[in-house]
């Protein structure tokens, strides 16, 4: 199980391999045993920093940037692919006679996202094209960065993990909820539990499991959970299949989003999701029968929203199932993906 980001790069990298590209990977801190086993199967390179330490400093985004450069002078690839407004980028867009390189931003991008570094934005004339997911966050990047440079649109996309490629509900519903995403508290567990409290209480054995990286201990709400609530932090791929699969809905009530994979990969196991209007995920879901979106730190509709999804005719869910299916093939085939790397890249 891994960040959204770093599943971005993973998966960017793989579709550029099928596409026929070959694909050399700059990683700041070494990839796990199987991420780069999947990588190097698939014919792609990996190079992570020289200097691992000093992360405090910048320390190993200077040396992989720096390494990158040096690479790239010496076998002068048709562009460079940097997955974030990082350090990694701006210092990469420092050093001169750079290839066309691509800047793809994965957070909201609005001022007061602690991910927002207003360093790069000087930086960012200097690159090809900014990639970003969705128009609503090209709305964000131009604001929040004032730049006046090319944006491209490039979503993100996720894998096709579901037994069979169809899971569309249309047995017994079950009472179990799932949250996938990084221990924070931008995510919104100061609502999603009294929520959830309130709706056991009304309709009974409901089960909430938490699934994403990061600590706990921050988080009040999370170091003395209520009934029903499980906290599992990091899981394994598989557990994370197994628990896709057996939920009824995915519930995200971020205060802020970029575009969520997790919602993608639940709409890939046929999953209805709940969800908050931040980010991009209204214009991706506000259309679709699969979603019930809220608004952020509203914990009376979250409520309404989980007791809604628990509690429909079944073939309403069932709908809300086939929508969600329909929705992922919609965004992430490789059809789909190969048309919008090619519409990104302009032809480079």
């Amino acid at each position: 199980m891994v960040g959204g980001a770093a599943k971005a790069t993973l998966l960017l990298c793989e579709a550029l391999r099928r596409a026929g590209s070959g694909v050399t990977l700059f990683s700041t801190f070494p990839t796990d045993n199987l991420t780069r086993d999947r990588l190097e199967n698939a014919g792609i390179r990996i190079h992570s920093a020289l200097l691992s330490r000093g992360s405090r400093f910048g320390i190993p985004a200077k040396s992989i940037a720096v390494q990158l450069w040096v690479a790239a002078r010496m076998k002068r690839p048709g562009a460079v692919h940097a997955v974030g407004l990082t350090g990694e980028a701006s210092h990469l867009l420092t050093l001169p006679f750079i290839p066309p390189t691509f800047v793809w931003e994965t957070t909201e991008a609005k001022p007061l996202n602690k991910f927002v570094d207003r360093r790069i934005a000087e930086r960012l004339a200097r690159c090809a094209a900014l990639l970003v997911p969705s128009k609503t966050m090209e709305e964000n990047v131009r604001a929040t960065y004032a730049f006046a440079g090319s944006t491209r649109i490039l979503p993100f996309w996720t894998e096709d993990r579901a037994p069979g490629g169809n899971t569309a509900s249309t047995g017994k519903r079950s009472r179990a909820l799932l949250f996938v995403g990084r221990m924070d508290p931008d995510k919104g567990f100061r609502y999603l539990l009294p929520a959830f409290e309130n709706v056991r209480r009304q309709i009974g054995d409901v089960t909430l499991a938490i699934c994403g990286g990061g600590s706990a201990d921050g988080i009040p709400e999370l170091r003395n959970p209520p009934d029903g609530v499980e906290v599992r932090g990091t899981v394994s791929g598989e557990e994370l299949d197994e628990r896709l699969s057996a939920c009824a809905a995915v519930v995200l009530p971020s205060l802020h989003e970029g575009y969520p994979l997790s919602l993608l990969e639940a709409c890939s196991f046929g999953k209805p999701v709940i969800a908050t209007t931040v980010g991009s995920i209204p214009e991706l879901f506000s259309e679709r029968r699969c979603a019930i979106l809220v608004p952020p730190s509203d914990t009376t509709a979250l409520e309404k929203a989980i007791a809604t999804i628990l509690t429909e005719p079944q073939q309403v869910y069932a709908e809300r199932c086939a929508d969600a299916r329909m929705l992922y093939e919609k965004v992430s085939s490789p059809e789909v993906v190969l048309e919008a790397l090619s519409r990104a890249y302009g032809g480079v």
